[in-house]
């Protein structure tokens, strides 16, 4: 089964929770599909930091792992929040019925309660750009839990990408509108700071992975709003987008696949 039918799949099962998160299809299978070109999944324990509502554990667990996600905003016993699950009990018994494991866990508060060297794969999936603070810990943590030779995945919006480019030549902010983090103080949950593919790489170097693979990808094309002048950003947006596929550099996502060192 593709990564296409799986994802399919898995947002009818978390249905409708998973309806908020449409516009993530796309990442979600182009994830996939990055990871599984270079790892088989299947067998691997496989802990998702900054899980959500689990649409890439459940997926991977369809691929043959034995996937569990960790998250803390999804729950209610946190502060109100975008990501914050109304009627949590029914997404609860989703994930029971779909033998899902999601646990409440703060991942920047490390360490977590998972043993050394005891899983095979950790993915962080637009994940980093939230925190408040360096993601230097999570990388650290990442190592801590890998088994020798285990794999760390880590994706997050490319802060070079075109329309950000463009964006600033024109003296617009890169960064996440300022209006909803100002309004929103303690409460933002948006992009913290956003990184490049080269940075991100650094940091995996930096904290004891070798580099597996290594790319970008557009992953919010959307040909139809080409063809609605009446929304002009959209528009360009997706102008930018376009002209960004032979511009490997300034496509929209970064993703990254590290491999922890083995002594020799």
């Amino acid at each position: 089964m593709s990564s296409k039918e799986v994802l399919r799949q898995v947002y009818k099962d978390l249905a409708p929770f998973s309806d908020a998160y449409q516009s993530d299809f796309v990442r979600f299978q182009k994830a996939l599909d990055f990871l599984t070109s270079k790892v088989n999944v299947a067998g691997k324990s496989v802990l998702d930091l900054g899980s959500g509502i689990g649409i890439m554990a459940l997926a991977l667990q369809r691929l043959g792992a034995k996937a569990k996600g960790v998250d803390h905003f999804i729950f209610p016993t946190e502060k109100a929040n975008f990501y914050t699950i109304q009627h949590f009990n029914e997404i609860q018994n989703l994930w029971n019925k779909n033998q899902l494991e999601i646990v409440k866990g703060d991942i920047t508060q490390t360490p977590l309660t998972f043993t050394d060297g005891s899983v095979d794969i950790i993915l962080c999936d637009a994940t980093i750009e939230h925190l408040l603070h360096s993601p230097k810990a999570l990388f650290q943590e990442a190592h801590r839990l890998l088994k020798p030779g285990g794999y760390f995945f880590v994706t997050t919006p490319n802060l070079a990408n075109l329309l950000r480019r463009i964006r600033f030549v024109f003296g617009r902010s890169p960064y996440w509108d300022l209006e909803n983090f100002f309004n929103q103080e303690d409460n933002f949950r948006g992009h913290r700071r956003e990184y490049t593919l080269s940075e991100v790489v650094e940091m995996f170097s930096w904290s004891g992975f070798k580099i597996v693979k290594r790319g970008t990808k557009n992953t919010f094309f959307h040909p139809k709003q080409l063809l609605d002048i009446r929304k002009l950003p959209k528009l360009l947006a997706q102008l930018a987008t376009l002209i960004a596929y032979v511009m490997p550099k300034s496509r929209d996502m970064v993703f990254v696949l590290g491999r922890k060192w083995t002594k020799s």
